[in-house]
């Protein structure tokens, strides 16, 4: 729990200087920040261990396992996943093959369009709220259900 909390107050930091900056007309040091912020929170989606999130044993490594064994196509025959899911796992296959790095690509199509979405609707409102409401609140249901996360962050 204590690693959670530390993150989160970075990002929470991190978006506050960026909201503060973004008022200011500092717009390249906000979207620095708003990398940053997109960066620190896949990296430690991507970093956590396999038994986190119950998506990640039945999908990631699964994918994973049956790209290395079967190659793309039997995997999509029998894998019964979207197909986007299964190009980001055999991409993640040719960089490295390791579920550490599709967990980071996961959160990183998740974080883009939400932290984009947040950025882009909180005008005139406080985006460090809403950015400490996304992470309390739906950052750790999106460590369960990774490939509905990325469909719903989407969409």
């Amino acid at each position: 729990m204590i690693p959670y909390l530390i993150i989160f107050t970075i990002i929470i930091i991190i978006t506050y200087f960026m909201e503060k900056n973004k008022r200011k007309g500092n717009k390249i040091l906000s979207k620095i920040l708003l990398v940053c912020i997109i960066l620190l929170i896949s990296a430690f989606a991507g970093v956590r261990d396999e038994t986190v999130g119950t998506d990640v044993n039945v999908y990631a490594t699964t994918t994973l396992i049956r790209i290395g064994l079967n190659g793309f196509e039997h995997t999509y025959e029998i894998a019964n996943v979207e197909i986007a899911f299964v190009v980001l796992a055999q991409i993640t296959y040719w960089l490295n093959a390791d579920v550490h790095t599709l967990l980071f690509f996961i959160q990183l199509i998740i974080t883009i369009f939400t932290v984009l979405y947040i950025d882009k609707n909180s005008e005139g409102k406080s985006m460090t709220l809403y950015m400490a409401t996304y992470l309390c609140m739906f950052f750790g249901i999106g460590l369960n259900l990774m490939r509905q996360s990325m469909a719903m962050a989407i969409v």
